[in-house]
């Protein structure tokens, strides 16, 4: 018996020891990270270096974790991509050929304006989408774009990229999608890249644009009429002389009039795979728009504070504005009426504008000068609002 229990012993020593010795892999690399499942190897963890772990999808690292602190990329290079940011408050506005509607997006269409408009709640998973409606009484195409600023799309040459998205139209008809590259001067795009709507050879010099523009890939769909449909991923790899990132959604045939085509979540991403919408905090959300647009106006009931200055005459005001985040350039910035704007100064009540006009830009901050009829006190400080009773706004604008 004592024998029997040596025995055991023995192999239980043998098999279980008490200090295991820890399992020892290859450092791995980005397309073949040492620590991923069978059937798919360009995913898992890898070791780039030294106190440093990877974590990798679809052949493309997503995130590092280093002793000196961690880094987590951002994969969509589109921004608002979940059209959650809408400064203009798009509610069914008209927006012709070429125009930015909700931000950072335009809309393209074949003839004449269509309706554009932001929606919220309309599947689980997807807080807002763009929607835009053929209000023509002729059947055109019409679709919406993004232009991705060359700081984010330059560093994605030679790499395959994939485009996803969700849409709806309300007949049954096909969508079609693309993947553009602008090789022209960086940040300098002809946004209009529809060269004929009529075309069915989706070629540049055909249906796009032949200068300057390389069409990356080309993909379409047709959804069941009002259905919530995933695009069929499209992957493309971009050449060596990309500047910026163009994508287009629209419609292959004509759209009668009020027929609805609605897209949401839309995400291009470096690598083969499409992965799940990476959501984004909504103020992060907001600044990235204010890159390229902002808009002041009365924001409720009461009198909006624009900014504050001194007045350097009984008439004239200077008001310098710094922009919440940098801007692309240095914008184009106009109100819509130089008449809906108020001065104060001192204990003195607001002194209606009769002119406002902007000087000093740059991508950091503008000054503004208000003219009033009288009343203000040289040297004095004061400041600017919107009047509650008006409808006036500034703009700031530096979009692609």
């Amino acid at each position: 018996d004592s024998g029997l229990s040596a025995v055991s012993y023995s192999i239980l020593s043998a098999t279980h020891p008490s200090t295991p010795s820890p399992e020892l892999v290859d450092a791995g690399s980005v397309s073949a990270p040492s620590l991923s499942t069978h059937t798919d190897t360009n995913t898992g963890i890898y070791f780039p270096s030294a106190d440093q772990v990877g974590i990798v999808v679809g052949g493309v690292e997503v995130a590092r974790a280093k002793a000196s602190g961690s880094s987590f990329y951002r994969r969509n290079r589109l921004k608002n991509a979940g059209f959650a940011v809408d400064q203009r408050v798009n509610s069914a506005t008209s927006r012709a050929d070429d125009v930015y509607g909700i931000d950072c997006w335009y809309t393209l269409t074949q003839t004449a304006a269509i309706a554009v408009s932001q929606q919220a709640l309309q599947e689980n998973g997807q807080p807002y989408n763009i929607r835009l409606s053929q209000s023509q009484a002729a059947a055109q195409r019409m679709g919406v774009a993004q232009i991705v600023e060359a700081r984010d799309s330059q560093g994605d040459r030679g790499k395959t990229m994939t485009l996803s998205a969700r849409v709806r139209i309300s007949n049954s008809q096909a969508v079609r999608y693309a993947i553009l590259e602008w090789t022209g001067t960086a940040d300098t795009v002809t946004s209009d890249v529809v060269n004929d709507w009529t075309s069915g050879t989706y070629t540049a010099g055909n249906f796009f644009l032949g200068a300057s523009l390389t069409v990356t890939a080309v993909g379409s769909i047709t959804p069941s009429a009002n259905t919530w449909t995933a695009i069929t991923a499209l992957n493309g790899t971009a050449g060596s002389s990309t500047n910026n990132w163009v994508v287009l959604i629209w419609t292959e045939g004509t759209a009668a009039q009020n027929v609805t085509l609605d897209v949401g979540l839309v995400q291009l991403e470096p690598g083969s795979v499409a992965t799940d919408f990476e959501y984004q905090d909504y103020q992060q959300n907001v600044l990235d728009c204010y890159r390229y647009f902002w808009l002041v106006k009365d924001e409720a009931s009461g009198n909006h504070v624009v900014t504050s200055g001194f007045s350097i005459s009984t008439t004239v005001g200077h008001f310098p504005y710094r922009f919440h985040t940098r801007m692309r350039i240095a914008p184009t910035v106009a109100t819509s009426d130089v008449t809906g704007f108020a001065a104060v100064t001192g204990a003195a009540t607001g002194i209606a504008t009769t002119n406002l006009t902007f000087s000093n830009e740059s991508p950091t901050d503008v000054l503004f000068i208000a003219t009033v009829a009288a009343g203000l006190t040289t040297g004095q400080g004061s400041y600017i609002y919107v009047q509650n009773s008006n409808a006036a706004n500034i703009t700031g604008t530096s979009e692609l």
